[in-house]
């Protein structure tokens, strides 16, 4: 018996399961997915509304202290529509589901999936909290471990992200550590190596690479021009070599330490400080913005235009200084404390994070009329919009497959930057 035609919810259901499938990143974070323009549809522009897990403050002693519970939220702007075009013909529509799937939409899918996920990663040039590495080691694995969880970063659904140079040089060192399992054989074979030291590791080889400068420009070494104030945005150095100094550049302040963000107790390691502007450096009173904390009584104002992966809910990028009740660093930095940066260029980077770090979130598209078919669905998050027409010059279906998202950084202390300099 011929097979029937296949139909647009038929294939649109298949094109969204593998792309799905495909997204080895997207599937580790939080996937978020705003049902409001299920009627008529959203287009660019439209804003999303983000859910924050609440936050509550510790009473001490025996008198009750109750207080509301309140989900924090912030508005996402899906600002990108991304799709792959293609024409079917009448003969393609009579191939089984399978062959179809094979010849037309894993292809398909496959390019979407990596064009989205490598658009995605570029917020990782926001991430403030970066450790240098050469070459990646299980110590170096168990670093980023310990910075999440002195953040208060949950435990379970933790992610090490593995650039595919530093694979390279941890994969053999840990081959004892991994296994496939029957139940992680399909994820092994994609690229997932397993779980150890607390991580569940995946390989991937849409990673952005990190670039300090794109000339000469050296900051380690440079000093603290003057003492800024609590709640500083900027810091004023002297000493550095001229140059362009790109956004995203880490850097430490000698003395400077974090601190546990309930305790307020120092820890041995440096403060990550993240240049969020490119700035050209002169050697004299150059000024670096950077950021730390995030005002979440603002928490419905979106980053400025033009800053890199900047956390969703950061109004005025003020660092809490010593003895502040919302502190992240040990003390404020002086005049002539010493800066070390991570610098150099096209570095590759590997990413430790949790899995609400990061969001990503999907509207549905709006459905025109007038067309041969079109169909719309969501899986696990993420949806899909399928257009199809028919030319009867040709007898060809034109068609296309669009996604319209957005991403934030939600939370900057359950990720770091893993950077093999």
């Amino acid at each position: 018996m011929p097979n029937k035609m296949l139909v647009d919810d038929v294939i649109l259901k298949s094109g969204l399961m593998i792309l799905h499938e495909k997204c080895q990143f997207l599937g580790r974070v939080d996937t978020q997915y705003d049902n409001s323009y299920s009627g008529n549809g959203g287009k660019r522009g439209d804003t999303i509304r983000l859910r924050k897990p609440a936050r509550y403050s510790v009473r001490k002693g025996q008198t009750l202290s109750l207080q509301d519970h309140v989900e924090e939220n912030t508005s996402l702007t899906a600002s990108i529509q991304a799709g792959v075009d293609v024409e079917f013909t009448s003969a393609d529509l009579t191939l089984s589901l399978d062959d179809f799937k094979a010849n037309v939409l894993d292809p398909q899918m496959s390019d979407l999936a990596s064009d989205t996920e490598a658009t995605f990663l570029t917020s990782m040039l926001g991430m403030k909290n970066g450790i240098g590495v050469n070459p990646l080691t299980f110590k170096d694995v168990q670093r980023a471990k310990a910075f999440l969880t002195q953040q208060t970063t949950p435990v379970g659904d933790r992610f090490f992200a593995i650039d595919s140079e530093d694979q390279v040089d941890i994969v053999d060192e840990l081959k004892g550590l991994f296994q496939s399992s029957s139940e992680i054989d399909r994820q092994y074979k994609e690229g997932t190596m397993g779980k150890t030291g607390g991580f569940t590791f995946f390989e991937s080889d849409r990673m952005p690479t990190y670039t300090s400068t794109s000339d000469t420009a050296v900051l380690t070494g440079a000093t603290i021009a003057s003492a800024p104030s609590d709640g500083f945005n900027q810091v004023v150095v002297d000493g550095a070599t001229a140059g362009t100094l790109l956004a995203g550049t880490i850097f430490s302040i000698a003395g400077i330490k974090a601190v546990h963000p309930q305790t307020k107790r120092s820890y041995s390691a440096d403060f990550s400080f993240v240049v969020i502007e490119d700035v050209v450096l002169t050697g004299t009173g150059d000024i670096l913005k950077t950021y730390g904390f995030v005002d979440y009584t603002n928490i419905n104002i979106q980053p400025p235009a033009g800053n890199k992966g900047l956390e969703a809910g950061q109004v005025s990028y003020v660092v809490g200084g010593a003895n502040a009740p919302r502190a992240n660093i040990s003390a404020l930095p002086q005049v002539g404390d010493v800066i070390t940066a991570i610098e150099g260029q096209n570095l590759s980077q590997s990413l430790a994070f949790h899995k609400k770090a990061l969001t990503f979130a999907t509207i549905d598209l709006n459905m025109p009329k007038g067309v041969d078919m079109s169909a719309r669905e969501n899986f696990e998050g993420l949806s899909m919009r399928l257009v199809r027409q028919y030319d009867i010059k040709d007898d060809v279906y034109p068609s296309r497959f669009d996604i319209l998202y957005g991403y934030q950084i939600m939370r900057q202390e359950y990720c770091v930057r893993v950077i093999h300099t």
